[in-house]
């Protein structure tokens, strides 16, 4: 996961995000689309740092399943997150996310919400989704369950964070082989997120087929939002 700073916004570089590919999509300023638009409406407390975790775009092109918007309080606890879908044919939905009354969101809140926009060729649009938040220092994970009656995918990803320089984009494959060693120990970080989702996968016993899937990432941006 790398820190992504605002000379690396709507800018022609070889790692890039613009404004035109995430939130309103239309090139206007997040903050106060996000602030104003979504917060504000459901009248959510985060009145506070608001963080977007997202794939960057590589010579212009990418494709980013899905981005995460990190909510937070004026005392820095994460009150929502905002789940950003796009699927295959360009179509994207958002998913805003708070603990029950708004309560700040920990290791151990789930966070549901209905599916509402067609994401898989082997998946009607209905169920629900699960997401769980856990994010220590500079480890983050995020795990998802998508639930059709039952338990049909569970899927988790485990970041680290890391400034982005432009030797680590050139050396990214040799940067996360050193990361997934040197914080495998770790519970929410590289290949014990994989590792961690293949054994909860072990627990599950529903009568069905369930997919699992995890992953580390290097390529993917923890930028703050301004004005």
């Amino acid at each position: 996961m790398c820190n992504v700073h605002g000379s690396r916004i709507d800018r022609a570089k070889p790692f890039a995000i613009y404004r035109r590919h995430v939130g309103p999509r239309d090139g206007s300023a997040l903050e106060p689309w996000m602030r104003d638009q979504q917060l504000a409406q459901a009248r959510m407390p985060a009145d506070g740092e608001i963080r977007l975790l997202t794939i960057p775009r590589v010579f212009g092109y990418g494709f980013n399943p899905i981005a995460f918007w990190f909510c937070h309080d004026r005392a820095g606890a994460l009150r929502a997150l905002y789940a950003d879908v796009l699927n295959i044919l360009g179509a994207h939905r958002g998913y805003l996310l708070s603990a029950p009354d708004h309560a700040p969101i920990d290791d151990d809140t789930v966070l549901t919400c209905c599916k509402t926009l067609h994401v898989s060729p082997f998946c009607d649009v209905r169920g629900d989704y699960a997401f769980r938040v856990r994010r220590h220092d500079a480890h983050l994970s995020v795990a998802i369950d998508y639930h059709d009656d039952d338990l049909l995918i569970r899927t988790a990803i485990g970041l680290c964070a890391r400034p982005l320089t432009g030797a680590r984009v050139a050396h990214a494959p040799e940067s996360a082989d050193v990361c997934r060693r040197r914080d495998r120990a770790h519970p929410l970080a590289g290949a014990a997120a994989v590792d961690q989702a293949r054994a909860v996968l072990q627990q599950t016993s529903t009568g069905r087929s369930v997919a699992t899937t995890a992953a580390t990432a290097t390529a993917v941006s923890y930028q703050r939002i301004e004005r």
